[in-house]
C-alpha cells in the first residue's frame, strides 16, 4: 500500500484497540473512504495485550461470570455509529462447540474441556479469555476490508516525534493538521502518523517514596517487598515455605496472590460430604497475615436470580436531574448534589426486588412504598421511617454507610476476635450472594451498575468540583469495585478454606505497616484491635495507581518529559494535587504541559482522565468503553480522512444536482428501457414538482468530494408523519465506497429534524443492490421477500426513525477479507 495513504498508529494492542477498530469498521461506510493503513503497536499477542495474556497461571479466573462479558457495541450502546452485536464469551464458546463459529483457532485440550463446562454463570479462565478477545481482534480486523491494511509490530513504542509545530487554541478545540508523527520503537524502527491513539492500557509505575523505601529497607534486612504490581508478574520464589507474610490489600490483587501462593505451589482443595471445602496444603506456602482499610475482601460476585420487576434505568439519577443541578449550581459537589441521587436508586432498586419479589417479607405494597419513596430524600429522617415501618426486619434495611464499612467503629477484643468477625463476615456475604433467599443483592448490584455506567455520560467532567473528581476517581471508583466488581463466590469459598488450614489470617480494618530499624522487621498494626505481628516479608497486594511522571511505560514517561503530555492536577482544599492520570479532553486528545493539545494525538484507556473504564462489558449495560471507543473510531475517521465529504442541500435547479438527474435517467433506462420505452425514465424524474423536495417537507442532498456530485438523494413528504425516499443515487466512478449507506444516514436525521417519524420508499425490482441496501440498514421489506421481484413490480420498504439503526448482516461476512498482518512476528 503506498505511503501517502493515511496511517494510524495504536499504541498497545489490548482489548481497548481491538473495540475501537471494531468501530472504526461500522462507521467507516458512512464516514471515510479509500485505502487506510494502520499499526498497532503491541508486543505481546494483539487481541488480549499484556494484562489478558495466555502465558499466565492457568487456574486464575474471570472476575465475571461468561454471560457477563462481551466486545461487541450492541444496540443498548447510546452512539453514532451503527450497532452491531456478536457473540459474548459465553455465545462464543457455545458457538464453537456447536460449529457456528468456524473462524476460531484450534484450542490446547485443557481449554477445550473448559469449553464444555463453561455455562453463562460460570467464570472463565483468563487464558480462556485470551482466546476469545484475540478472535475479536481478528473479526475487527477482516471487517475493515480490503483497503485497510493492519500491521502489527511486535514492539514497543518508546516516543512520538511530532512533525509539525504546535497549534494554540482553546483546550478541546480540534486543532489543523500539524503535520502528522514519528512513532519511534524501542527495536530501532519508526512509524509515520497521521493520528496517533495511545492506549496503553494498565501499567507499571515505578515506586513512589514510601514504598521504595520499604523495598530498600527490605534489602538491607534480608527480607522481601514487593511494591504494588500486576500480580502475575512479580518474582515470589523468594518467600519461602512457612514463612509469614504481611499482606495489605484485600482486593482483587490479593485473590490472585493467594491463588498464586497456594494452588500455584501445589496445594488443592476437595469438596466435603457437608458441602464445604477443604485445603490440602502441600507444605511449599507461606503463611500470610493479610488486612486492609475495610479488613474483609470484595464481595463475591452474585449467582442468584431477581424474582420481581426486572431491573430498570435509573429513575433518580437522570440526565434531567443532573441538568437541573447544573442549571442551578455553576460547580457540582460529588457528595452533596449527586451522590443521594445515586443513593436513592441504589435503594429504589434494592426495595423494588424486595417488594415485588419477597412480598412476604413486607408489610407494605410495593405501589404505595415506591410513591412515597420516590418524594423523600434519601438521607431523610422520613424515608428511614418509612423503610422501618415497611420492612419488618432491620437486617434487611438498606445501609449504604455500614456497607462501605462493614466494621466502622467496632473494636476487637484480640486475635481470635478478629478470625471470627472476617470469617463470619465472608461466609454471610456468600448466604447472601449465592443462596436463594436474597435477589435484592442483584437487585442493588444492577442498579449500582446502571448508575455507574451512566455517571461519565451525563455529569460533565468539567463542572465537578476539583473535590469531587477526586473522590469519582477515589472513593466513588472504590466503594463500586467493592460492591460490584468482586471476586467469584469460589475465590471467597477457597479464602476461607485457606483461612481454616492455618495458612491465612486476618489483621483487621485499618491496616497500618511500618518498619522496625532495629529488628530488620515490618510490623503490622490494626487501629480498631490490639493485633500487632512482625514479619521479614510484606506484600503491598493491589494494583499500582497512575502515574504518567513515575511511569515505567516508556511511551508515558517520553510524553510526560517532552512536554506532551501531563498529569492531571486538581486544585483541592488541601492544595494542588495530582491524580497521576494522563490528561485527555473531552475528546481524548492529550493534553500538553503548556495545555495545549495537538490534533489528532489521543488518549485513551483506565490511565488518563477519561470516565470509561475497562475493556469489555456487560451486555445491554450501554458501557461507557463501547461509547468512547465509538466517539474516538468517529473523531479518528474524520481527521485522516483527506478527501472530506461535503453535504450541500440544494434546489433541484442548481447546476449540481444535474449529473444526478442525468445518471439516474441513463440507469433507469439501462434496467427498464425493454420494459417502460426509451426515456421513460426522464419522464418519471419530472413526474413530481421540484417544490415537493424543498423545506419545509422535503429536501434534496448531494455529497460532494473535492468539488465533485459523488452522490446524493431526497425526500418528499409522504404524508403527515411520513417522508418518502426518492432519487437516491451513487456515481458510477464512486461506488463500492459506502456513499449510499452515508446518504440513507444523512437523508434521515434531516427528516426526523424536520418532524417525520417514518419513511417509506420504493425501488425497481431489477436494483438488487438497493434492495440489499435497504435490507442491511434497517429498513423492512413490504414484499414477499421470496417472491420473483419481477412479479412484483416496484419493492417498497419502511423504516421508523423513532427506531433504534440495527443494520443486518455480519460485517466479517459482508467485508470478508481475510486479515493480513505483518510485523517482527506473525500474528496467528
Amino acid at each position: 500500500m503506498p505511503a501517502q495513504h493515511p496511517s494510524v498508529v495504536f499504541i498497545g494492542g489490548g482489548p481497548r484497540t481491538a473495540g475501537i477498530l471494531e468501530r472504526l469498521a461500522a462507521n467507516r461506510p458512512g464516514l471515510a473512504v479509500g485505502p487506510l493503513q494502520i499499526h498497532v503497536v503491541e508486543p505481546h499477542e494483539p487481541g488480549s495485550g499484556r494484562i489478558w495474556r495466555y502465558d499466565q497461571e492457568p487456574g486464575l479466573m474471570m472476575n465475571s461470570a461468561a454471560a457477563d462479558v462481551t466486545m461487541f457495541t450492541d444496540s443498548s450502546v447510546v452512539c453514532d455509529g451503527p450497532a452491531i452485536d456478536g457473540p459474548g464469551l459465553a455465545a462464543w464458546a457455545a458457538g464453537i462447540l456447536d460449529g457456528s463459529i468456524t473462524d476460531a483457532p484450534a484450542l490446547p485440550p485443557h481449554l477445550q474441556e473448559q469449553l464444555r463446562s463453561l455455562k453463562d454463570g460460570s467464570f472463565a479462565t483468563r487464558q480462556l479469555q485470551s482466546k476469545y478477545l484475540e478472535w475479536f481482534f481478528r473479526r475487527a480486523v477482516r471487517a475493515l476490508g480490503s483497503d485497510v491494511r493492519v500491521t502489527v509490530h511486535r514492539d514497543t513504542a518508546v516516543g512520538i516525534e511530532p512533525l509539525g509545530e504546535p497549534r494554540k487554541g482553546e483546550r478541546g478545540e480540534q486543532q489543523p493538521d500539524d503535520g502528522g508523527y514519528s512513532v519511534r520503537l524501542a527495536g530501532g524502527g519508526t512509524l509515520h502518523a497521521d493520528a496517533v491513539v495511545t492506549a496503553v492500557g494498565h501499567t507499571d509505575a515505578e515506586p513512589d517514596a514510601r514504598s521504595a523505601g520499604w523495598s530498600a529497607f527490605a534489602a538491607r534486612n534480608g527480607g522481601f517487598h514487593a511494591a504494588p504490581s500486576y500480580t502475575t508478574d512479580v518474582d515470589y520464589s523468594a518467600i519461602a515455605p512457612g514463612q509469614d507474610i504481611i499482606v495489605s490489600g484485600m482486593g482483587l490483587a490479593f485473590v490472585d496472590l493467594l491463588v498464586l501462593l497456594t494452588e500455584g505451589r501445589g496445594g488443592r482443595f476437595e469438596e466435603t460430604p457437608d458441602g464445604g471445602l477443604r485445603y490440602l496444603p502441600s507444605g511449599a506456602e507461606p503463611r500470610l497475615w493479610a488486612g486492609s482499610r475495610r479488613g474483609v475482601p470484595f464481595h463475591s460476585k452474585i449467582s442468584v436470580a431477581l424474582r420481581g420487576e426486572p431491573a430498570a434505568a435509573p429513575r433518580f439519577f437522570t440526565a434531567d436531574a443532573v441538568g437541573a443541578l447544573l442549571a442551578a449550581h455553576a460547580e457540582l459537589d460529588f457528595r452533596t448534589h449527586l451522590w443521594p441521587l445515586i443513593a436513592k436508586d441504589a435503594g429504589y432498586g434494592y426495595y423494588r426486588e424486595l417488594f415485588t419479589g419477597s412480598p412476604e417479607r413486607v408489610a407494605l405494597g410495593w405501589d404505595g412504598f415506591a410513591e412515597r419513596f420516590a418524594a423523600l430524600d434519601w438521607y431523610s429522617s422520613a424515608r428511614h421511617e418509612l423503610v422501618a415501618a415497611a420492612v419488618p426486619d432491620a437486617d434487611l434495611h438498606l445501609d449504604l454507610e455500614r456497607l462501605d464499612k462493614p466494621f466502622g467503629g467496632r473494636l476487637f477484643a484480640g486475635h481470635d476476635d478478629v478470625q471470627a468477625a472476617v470469617a463470619a463476615h465472608i461466609e454471610h456475604d456468600l448466604e447472601l450472594r449465592t443462596g436463594p433467599d436474597h435477589p435484592e443483592t442483584l437487585a442493588l448490584f444492577m442498579a449500582l451498575l446502571k448508575v455507574y455506567m451512566e455517571l461519565g455520560r451525563i455529569v460533565p467532567p468539567e463542572r465537578l468540583s476539583a473535590r469531587s473528581q477526586e473522590d469519582v476517581h477515589g472513593w466513588w471508583h472504590g466503594f463500586f469495585s467493592f460492591v460490584d466488581s468482586g471476586p467469584p463466590p469460589q475465590r471467597l469459598r477457597e479464602m476461607l478454606a485457606v483461612h481454616r488450614a492455618g495458612l491465612l489470617q486476618f489483621l483487621g480494618p485499618g491496616l497500618a505497616v511500618a518498619a522496625d530499624d532495629a529488628s530488620g522487621e515490618f510490623v503490622a498494626t490494626s487501629a480498631q484491635s490490639p493485633v500487632s505481628v512482625r514479619a521479614k516479608a510484606f506484600i503491598e497486594a493491589r494494583l499500582p495507581g497512575p502515574a504518567v511522571a513515575r511511569s515505567a511505560n516508556p511511551l508515558l514517561r517520553s510524553l510526560h518529559g517532552q512536554g506532551l503530555g501531563a498529569e492531571q492536577h486538581l486544585l483541592t482544599a488541601d492544595g494542588a494535587h495530582s491524580t497521576g492520570r494522563l490528561l485527555v479532553t473531552p475528546g481524548h486528545e492529550i493534553v500538553g504541559r503548556d495545555g495545549d493539545t495537538r490534533s489528532r494525538l489521543f488518549g485513551i484507556g483506565p490511565g488518563t482522565s477519561g470516565w470509561g473504564a475497562g475493556a469489555f462489558a456487560r451486555p445491554g449495560t450501554n458501557a461507557a468503553p463501547f461509547r468512547e471507543n465509538d466517539a474516538l473510531a468517529r473523531r479518528i475517521l474524520t481527521a485522516v480522512s483527506r478527501s472530506p465529504l461535503t453535504v450541500l442541500e440544494l434546489p433541484m435547479h442548481d447546476p449540481r444536482v444535474r449529473p444526478l438527474l442525468d445518471e439516474l435517467a441513463a440507469e433507469y433506462d439501462s434496467r427498464y428501457g425493454d420494459l417502460f420505452g426509451r426515456g421513460a425514465a426522464a419522464e418519471e424524474l419530472n413526474r413530481y414538482p421540484a417544490e415537493e423536495f424543498e423545506a419545509p417537507g422535503g429536501a434534496l442532498l448531494i455529497l460532494q468530494e473535492n468539488g465533485q456530485s459523488v452522490a446524493g438523494g431526497a425526500f418528499r413528504r409522504y404524508d403527515a408523519e411520513t417522508a418518502e425516499f426518492k432519487r437516491i443515487w451513487t456515481h458510477s466512478a464512486h461506488r463500492r465506497r459506502g456513499l449510499a449507506r452515508r446518504v440513507l444516514t444523512e437523508l434521515e436525521r434531516l427528516a426526523a429534524g424536520r418532524g417525520y417519524r417514518s419513511v417509506y420508499l420504493t425501488t425497481g425490482p431489477r436494483q438488487p443492490e438497493a434492495r440489499h441496501l435497504y435490507l442491511n440498514t434497517g429498513y423492512t421489506a413490504q414484499f414477499d421477500l421470496a417472491a420473483d421481484p419481477e412479479t412484483i413490480g416496484p419493492l417498497a420498504f419502511t423504516k421508523d426513525l423513532c427506531g433504534p439503526f440495527l443494520p443486518g448482516g455480519d460485517p466479517a461476512q459482508v467485508l470478508g477479507e481475510e486479515p493480513r498482518f505483518t510485523g517482527s512476528s506473525s500474528v496467528r
